[in-house]
């Protein structure tokens, strides 16, 4: 998975601080950005996906137990086919960025 592998260390002024933004300009050029340029490429719904997935892993939402309430509310024009597709896209995200943890019986 491309952001797992590589976008997560590029620089992109989405993630970056004022700070950062104001020592080194030349890094963030939307024109030349490859996370820019990769996201332009990305199917909508997988653009969705991620913002949701972004959303419901906010430390607020994360805080305040508010995981379902979010979801519920962000879909909720959706009807139940879509709804369970989108749920499959955000566990396709989360197996990558966050892979299930292994327990050995035998340490």
């Amino acid at each position: 998975m491309w952001w797992v592998d590589q976008g997560r260390n590029l620089p992109c002024c989405h993630r970056a601080t004022d700070e950062e933004l104001e020592a080194e300009p030349e890094l963030f050029d939307c024109d030349t950005c490859e996370v820019a340029r990769t996201w332009a490429a990305v199917d909508p719904v997988n653009v969705e996906a991620w913002d949701i997935y972004h959303r419901l892993g906010g430390r607020y939402a994360q805080t305040l137990g508010l995981g379902a309430y979010l979801l519920e509310a962000l879909t909720e024009d959706w009807d139940g086919a879509t709804r369970a597709d989108m749920v499959a896209r955000l566990e396709i995200i989360m197996s990558e960025l966050d892979p299930p943890k292994t327990v050995s019986i035998n340490g």
